[in-house]
This record gives structure tokens, sequence and C-alpha cells, in this order.
């Protein structure tokens, strides 16, 4: 691949100038590749959101299976300040983004529109070892949540039911002593 600029020098002569392109079609030829397969990826991870979020703390890509099934445009998040995106929880999220760009990688839950999320932060260093930006992970986890919820409250009614048995048994042994002393008494009435 060449790139050629001529300039007429003078009525029977032009100077030309050819520059070589190859290797920066090449260069962006791997690059829309590898751009191409990363959406791909993110686009099909099940019940995952994937954010890029900039110093500013606003969105600059977005992409993930999730965005789908929730009918939502990865899109329309582009821009987006933690304020604008997180609304109530944005204190809760700026804080957590605030030390991944202090080079922490975090993990954190919401319940936002009555879906639990799993979120794990990772700063993306520039090779001067700054973070410009960090990754966001985003998995929703609401139907292990609700399992989860669910056992636990399964649980808990197994520790009531062992608790009233166990109540049951020392009031049965309580009942039965009375019982034994009542008969006693009977007997002893009936002898004398």
């Amino acid at each position: 691949y060449c790139a050629v600029n001529a300039v007429k020098y003078s009525e029977e002569k032009y100077v030309g100038l050819l520059y070589d392109l190859t290797d920066h079609i090449q260069a962006e030829a791997e690059i829309n590749a590898r751009q191409i397969l990363m959406e791909r990826i993110t686009s099909n991870i099940p019940k995952t959101y994937i954010s890029i979020i900039e110093k500013d703390y606003t969105v600059s890509f977005s992409a993930g299976k999730e965005f789908q099934n929730r009918n939502l445009d990865p899109e329309s998040f582009k821009g987006l300040s933690v304020e604008e995106g997180f609304g109530v929880h944005a204190d809760t999220v700026r804080k957590n983004y605030s030390r991944t760009f202090n080079g922490e990688e975090m993990d954190f839950d919401l319940i936002i529109d009555n879906q639990f999320q799993e979120y794990h932060t990772v700063p993306l260093y520039d090779p001067d070892n700054t973070i410009p930006q960090i990754l966001v992970v985003v998995k929703d986890v609401t139907e292990r949540k609700s399992i989860e919820l669910r056992l636990q409250q399964m649980e808990k009614l197994e520790s009531i039911g062992n608790l009233a048995g166990g109540i049951a048994h020392d009031f049965n042994n309580l009942l039965g002593g009375i019982f034994g002393f009542i008969e006693m008494a009977r007997e002893e009435s009936h002898n004398t």
C-alpha cells in the first residue's frame, strides 16, 4: 500500500513523493480486528455490563449482553456522569471508583431497579503508570441472590423449628413430671 503526491516542477517535469503505507494499513486492520473482537466478547458475556470510566467519572464505553436483555442502548450511557447514571447510589459508586483510580481493585454490590448487581472495578494503567481510566464489570446476580435469600429464610425456619421442638420437648418433660406427681397423688388418695 502506498500514497503518491506529485507536484508539477516545470512544463515537462514533476516531482513526486511515494509513501509506503503498508505498515500503517496493517496496524489499522489489526486495531479494527481487536476492536471487533472486544465488542464480540463484551456483547456475549451473559448477565454482564462492561464500562470504561474516565478520570472525570463519566462513561466513555459500555457494552454487554445484559443491555440487550433489559432493552437498553449501551451508547445512551456514553458521557453520563456517576450522578446521572446512579442517582441515589452515586456517593457509593464514586467512593469505590475513586479508590480504583488510586490503584485498588474494588468489589461492591448495589440493588438497582430490583436487580442485584455485583461490581468489580479494575484500574487501567497507562505505560507511565498513571490511571486515566478504570474498567467496571457489573454482573446481574439477581437469580443467585434470590436463591440465597430463600435458603436463608429456610435456615431461619429450620432454626425456629428446632427451637420450637426443643421447647416442646422440655415442656413435655415438665408435663411428664407433673402427670407423674398427679398419678402418685391419685394412688395415694386411693390407698388412704
